[in-house]
């Protein structure tokens, strides 16, 4: 029992980290129901109730409030921060409300079953009974007799009875068997909900913001493994954030797959041939017949020797590519961000199929650009192993810089393609070093129009549009070679397949500022249809039809193999 209390410990973790990013949100509904389930799980977490009766309080709702802070008080008396806030809600409530202090609000129980999906809601006083009950039938020398005496009476306590079960394997460390006790009592309810009569006695919560409806089906139950990177554009993190927000109960695992892997409907690795450890992670969820999901963000057998990620995830030594080749063998289903990556793996006879890049951050965070009126800034971003790329275009630069005082030059990420271009002065060019996630819209603020030059390598054939994502989510233009991925997306920019289409089109929009802006428009209007809420939907029908095709799948024909 020891070894799964830090598993569930952070279980709780991430749904009340949800939890808040719900309330940030404004998405209280979503919120509550997260912090209900906590509750049912943990009926001692103070941080639950005060989160909630913030809630409550939030919208007007004193008397909710109160309850829900009185039970953090009865906790953990004594708490200045708690007497606030029962002062506070005090204050939202109307005349005349009474408040019992020494009183156990069983109206809290109720509230929390609600929130937490139950359409039978459980009354404090038949979990009593189902425990007398049952007291009586262990301790009975004919537990069968009992049973067989007062079977109505059992039919009609057993809700009370599996919540009862319910509590005893969260107090006991076990989520995974309260999990399966919950599923069972969700689907006894359409059968005892109609025979049940109305208790039109039970606390009506001061009219709670979540009205009673029928459970829902039980949430996919998903397990992310790898190196998840904690950068906000990382493409894993990115499919974790979108699939919680559909619902799904995500639980990332950055070593070994937690002890107990029952529950689980689905594995998704990133990057695992990085990792042995994540390998074997990988290979123990296989053992446990668990559908398995690869989720890749790059072409690794091609990744060139100059690539900044080839000494941790290229497949130069023997046992990475092994791991490599295993992981994609043992995947039921392979996730690519580019068609072309998509249709290598495809003619390999592997599953595969494309979910392209998603926007990773807030739209808050990612302002509209505001050029300069005096002057206009070239750009190029990118990463070390890329100097040949932008060589190609150099003289074209150069010479649109001559034709344009007012241009000057912005390079981020490699010292080396700024050198390329010491001949400028300094006043007319600008060394910024590569930073991602949160801070990646400064650099692309310092840009007006940006340049993505490209050789047609075998590795960048296979790259995905994220750049030109970027670009059109601040609004910026862009000039690209024709990669695949840029000439599907075509939005925003211009195309140029040789040097003197790129001298034609660094004029073009030197020269027209409306057509500067028109681009701009353009790639913004694209880039916001990529958002967490689609990418969530389209992981879900991937998933959906991961599970249909997996050999591990429940019930499937492992002999077809």
């Amino acid at each position: 029992m020891t070894q799964a209390q830090p598993q569930l410990s952070v279980d709780l973790d991430a749904r009340k980290s949800l939890a808040r990013a719900y309330v940030d949100a404004n998405r209280i509904e979503d919120a509550l129901r997260l912090y209900a389930s906590v509750l049912r799980q943990h009926p001692q977490d103070v941080e639950a109730y005060l989160a909630m009766g913030d809630c409550y309080l939030a919208e007007g709702d004193g008397e909710t409030a109160w309850l829900l802070y009185q039970q953090a008080a009865r906790l953990t008396p004594e708490q200045p921060h708690i007497q606030r806030r029962l002062h506070l809600a005090r204050l939202e409530c109307p005349p005349g409300a009474i408040f019992a202090e020494d009183s156990q609000p069983e109206g809290i129980t109720t509230l929390i079953q609600r929130l937490a999906g139950n359409d039978r809601l459980i009354a404090p006083e038949e979990v009593e009974q189902a425990r007398q009950l049952l007291e009586e039938i262990i301790h009975s020398p004919h537990p069968a007799q009992i049973v067989a005496q007062r079977l109505p009476e059992v039919e009609a306590l057993l809700p009370a009875l599996l919540e009862l079960n319910i509590r005893q394997a969260y107090t006991e460390g076990r989520p995974d068997l309260a999990r399966m006790l919950q599923d069972l009592l969700e689907q006894m309810a359409p059968l005892t909900h109609n025979s049940a009569p109305e208790d039109d006695h039970s606390p009506n919560l001061l009219h709670p913001m979540i009205d009673p409806s029928p459970a829902p089906q039980r949430p996919l139950r998903l397990l992310f493994l790898g190196p998840v990177d904690e950068e906000p554009h990382s493409r894993q993190h990115l499919a974790v954030r979108a699939l919680a927000e559909q619902n799904c109960e995500t639980v990332i695992s950055q070593g070994l797959p937690p002890d107990d892997l029952r529950g689980y409907d689905l594995v998704i690795a990133y990057r695992p041939h990085a990792d042995p450890t994540c390998m074997e992670a990988m290979a123990a969820c296989v053992a446990a017949r668990l559908p398995l999901l690869l989720n890749l963000d790059a072409d690794y057998e091609k990744l060139p020797l100059d690539h900044p990620d080839y000494e941790e995830l290229g497949l130069g030594s023997a046992p990475r590519a092994r791991a490599y080749t295993s992981a994609l063998m043992l995947a039921d289903m392979v996730c690519v961000p580019s068609r072309v990556l998509a249709n290598a793996l495809s003619a390999l006879g592997h599953h595969v199929r494309l979910v392209p890049e998603c926007l990773p951050l807030e739209m808050k965070r990612w302002p509209r650009l505001s050029p300069s009126p005096h002057t206009l800034n070239l750009g190029w971003i990118g990463q070390p192993g890329q100097v040949e790329d932008v060589a190609r275009v150099r003289r074209m630069i150069l010479r649109v810089m001559r034709e344009f005082p007012q241009v000057n030059l912005v390079i981020a990420g490699d010292p080396r393609v700024y050198q390329l271009f010491d001949s400028l002065p300094e006043s007319r060019r600008l060394y910024l070093p590569l930073v991602g996630g949160e801070d990646l819209p400064y650099l692309l603020g310092q840009v007006d129009i940006l340049l993505v030059p490209l050789r047609p390598t075998p590795f960048n054939e296979t790259l995905s549009e994220r750049r030109l994502l970027e670009a059109g989510r601040m609004g910026i233009p862009w000039i690209a070679s024709p990669i695949p991925a840029y000439v599907e997306w075509h939005e925003g920019g211009l195309i140029a397949s040789d040097p003197d289409e790129w001298h034609t089109c660094l004029r073009q929009l030197v020269l027209d500022a409306n057509l500067r802006s028109a681009l701009g428009k353009a790639g913004w209007e694209k880039a916001h249809t990529r958002n967490l809420e689609a990418l969530g939907k389209l992981w879900l029908s991937v998933i959906e039809e991961t599970l249909q095709v997996s050999k591990r799948s429940p019930g499937s024909d492992l002999a077809a193999d």
